[in-house]
This record gives C-alpha cells, sequence and structure tokens, in this order.
C-alpha cells in the first residue's frame, strides 16, 4: 500500500491531538497512514536502495572479508563514520554478504 502523505504530517496530525503521544501510537498512525513500519528484530534499519549504497555495503563487507574487523579501522579506510559503518555491515549480513561464499545478490 503506498500513500502520499509525508510522514512528517502524520506525526505532525498525531503529536497535535489531546492525548499524550506514545510510541505505539506514533507508530500505529503511521501504519494506518500506509507505511510500512518493521520492528528492528526483523531486519537492519536501513538498506541500500541505489547502486552507489549498494557499493558502499559491498566494500565495508570487503574490507570485513580481509580480517579487518575493527568497524573504527573500517571507518577510517572508507572516510565514514562509525555509525554508518554499523549500517552497512548490518545490511551486507542481511544481503548474505558477509558470508565467506557470497557473491553478487539475486536479481
Amino acid at each position: 500500500m503506498t500513500t502520499t502523505t509525508s510522514a512528517t504530517a502524520v506525526l505532525s496530525e498525531e503529536l497535535a491531538r489531546p492525548h499524550t503521544p506514545t510510541p505505539r501510537r506514533l507508530l500505529r498512525a503511521l501504519s494506518t497512514a500506509g507505511f510500512e513500519v518493521r520492528p528492528a528484530a526483523r531486519g537492519p534499519a536501513w538498506m541500500p536502495t541505489t547502486p552507489e549504497a549498494y557499493s558502499l555495503v559491498k566494500q565495508a563487507a570487503d574490507w570485513h572479508h580481509t580480517g579487518l574487523h575493527d568497524r573504527y579501522k573500517i571507518a577510517g579506510k572508507m572516510g565514514r563514520g562509525k555509525r554508518m559503518i554499523d549500517r552497512y555491515l548490518a545490511a551486507a549480513a542481511e544481503l548474505g554478504l558477509l558470508d565467506p561464499d557470497a557473491g553478487e545478490p539475486p536479481e
């Protein structure tokens, strides 16, 4: 289901209601408006959607495969922050790129 309403508009409307906003109410409002709300346990919060983002995920996975497991060092090599490297490696794990025999993702 797609929506033409922005997430900001949905959240603003929910915050303007007279009741006390809770995380559950905010997530329910987003879900009701047609946004996909996924619990964190189902996968990483960020996944690559462009070829450029995928190449960064692949590069982080490649550094991990070379034996560089310190995320701060990977961040330094890639010129990114440690938090972004955490996202890249979480996405790489979800895509199966951290497996030793992983190739390109399925089409």
